[in-house]
């Protein structure tokens, strides 16, 4: 099977390569091939998968002077050592939040957050954002999403939701030979209910993705022009964006603005959410690098300030991940994705 290797560049010299742009949803970035040796047509490219082993030259390359800033634990996530354990927490606004929720604001669109996000008690999350109403019963749950098409873009910890809102509808969800790994889709004629769930382009991994599979957020959004306008839109990209550039995923993120702006004008009352990142596991040295807490958080950033203002709300996920139990992973445990759910149902069912 030939293969070439593939990039993501905005400058340069790309005579003799395959370029596969996309203005509306990359801007000047261009994803570009090399093509290979008896290939005739670049149409011929269909899936594309990451070269760890180039990931990690590049790694050694950025890094070659300062691994310490890694390897060492003097230097890499050093655990706090703390002289007197015994820690009184004085009653007082956690005592208040439980007894009077009443005095969280109601949740908006483009709201500002407090300090802080909120606590485990109990196995449950308690935000302190706004006033959380919990919809995750089967029946309050249904009746939310009856004559509903419900669109999840994002990734992989994106498809966790789609797991999730099956099994608080209380629906076996079974892979049938006809499901790809990054597209998923259900129609529930009972509940005149639609779920889908795609993935973007460009995923960082080790599974080969083929390109029939995958959507870039804005040619879904684009897609949603039934005039009855009954959507409900979450958009989570954080995970495979770690290795870009600064100025390319900007970039994107404005031309994704721009998408769910055109979106809003079409469907003014339909809910869209945008959900934050969070912290994850690092099982080798160049993963601390490229997948490291400071870019992750940079992500959010990018999200928010690039999101803001166009009415849609923002779920932050990052303290409710980080606070629980579970040791960090790209994929948290249900109990995680439950609570993050309850939220998120709070904001569009409310």
């Amino acid at each position: 099977m030939p293969r070439g290797l593939c990039r993501l560049r905005r400058h340069g010299n790309w005579s003799g390569m395959c370029l596969y742009p996309h203005r509306r949803a990359l801007g000047q970035t261009v994803f570009i091939c090399e093509r290979p040796a008896g290939v005739a047509s670049c149409d011929s490219l269909f899936a594309t998968k990451s070269d760890g082993s180039r990931i990690t030259a590049r790694i050694d390359e950025l890094t070659e002077g300062r691994e310490m800033m890694y390897l060492s634990s003097q230097n890499y996530r050093k655990p706090i050592e703390i002289a007197d354990p015994i820690i009184t927490i004085e009653a007082g606004s956690l005592e208040q939040s439980q007894g009077n929720k009443s005095t969280l604001p109601q949740c908006l669109p483009d709201q500002e957050l407090p300090l802080s996000h909120g606590y485990w008690l109990n196995g449950r999350w308690h935000s302190l954002l706004c006033l959380i109403t919990d919809w995750t019963t089967r029946p309050k749950l249904t009746s939310c999403l009856r004559n509903k098409n419900l669109i999840l873009l994002g990734d992989s910890t994106t498809r966790q939701w789609f797991l999730g809102i099956h099994n608080l509808l209380g629906i076996e969800f079974e892979r049938t030979p006809a499901d790809r790994q990054f597209n998923w889709r259900r129609s529930y004629r009972e509940l005149n209910t639609t779920l889908a769930y795609t993935a973007h382009p460009q995923l960082v991994g080790s599974l080969a993705v083929y390109l029939d599979e995958v959507r870039y957020e804005v040619d879904v959004l684009d897609g949603l022009t039934d005039p009855h306008c009954n959507y409900i839109v979450l958009v989570s990209p954080w995970a495979h964006f770690s290795q870009w550039t600064r100025a390319s995923y900007e970039e994107r993120t404005q031309r994704l603005r721009a998408a769910l702006a055109d979106f809003r004008q079409r469907c003014p009352a339909a809910k869209v959410v945008l959900k934050g990142p969070h912290a994850r596991d690092h099982h080798s040295y160049e993963a601390a690098v490229y997948s490291s807490d400071v870019l992750l958080k940079e992500i959010e950033k990018i999200n928010r300030r690039t999101l803001y203002g166009i009415g849609i709300w923002y779920l932050p996920v990052w303290a409710m991940n980080s606070a629980h139990p579970a040791p960090n992973t790209v994929h948290m445990p249900m109990d995680v994705i439950r609570e993050e759910l309850k939220m998120f149902f709070s904001y569009v069912c409310s």
